[in-house]
């Protein structure tokens, strides 16, 4: 059987999770893809038991499409949301890690679409996000 060279490194350290990752980002597939990489510094003591020391970590997804996609993945995963909202120049999904840290997954709109006051002003609000219509988002009929 012929060997071929692996295209990944290995990034590990005592301290830390193992991920393999792409020398070059040329180089990455989906499968490649990593959420979140959390790093434990060597020497560090790790939080007292119930404490993690991260209140809230938020990602952006670029697309509505791909905020779509992530819904569709949580939701076949049974992960619960704690809730999701249209801010107006953003559409955010709620949720827990396994720590119970928040997670907030999001897509920010194009400038030109946020709302604005008659005075041209910014005008966010929060209002309950449709998740139906967002499922509906990069699904063909």
């Amino acid at each position: 059987m012929k060997k071929t060279k692996s295209k990944t490194k290995s990034a590990r350290t005592p301290a830390d999770a193992w991920l393999p990752f792409p020398e070059k980002i040329e180089d990455w597939t989906k499968e490649d893809a990593a959420l979140a990489w959390l790093v434990r510094g060597l020497g560090l003591s790790p939080p007292p038991p119930g404490t993690t020391g991260l209140y809230h970590v938020a990602i952006l997804y670029p697309t509505r499409a791909s905020l779509a996609d992530a819904l569709r993945g949580l939701l076949a995963a049974g992960v619960k949301l704690d809730g999701a909202a249209d801010h107006g120049v953003s559409e955010a999904l709620y949720l827990r890690d396994p720590d119970g840290n928040g997670v907030e997954l999001y897509r920010d709109r194009p400038e030109s679409e946020w709302p604005r006051s008659a005075a041209g002003e910014l005008a966010m609000f929060t209002h309950a996000l449709d998740l139906d219509g967002l499922l509906q988002e990069g699904v063909s009929g």
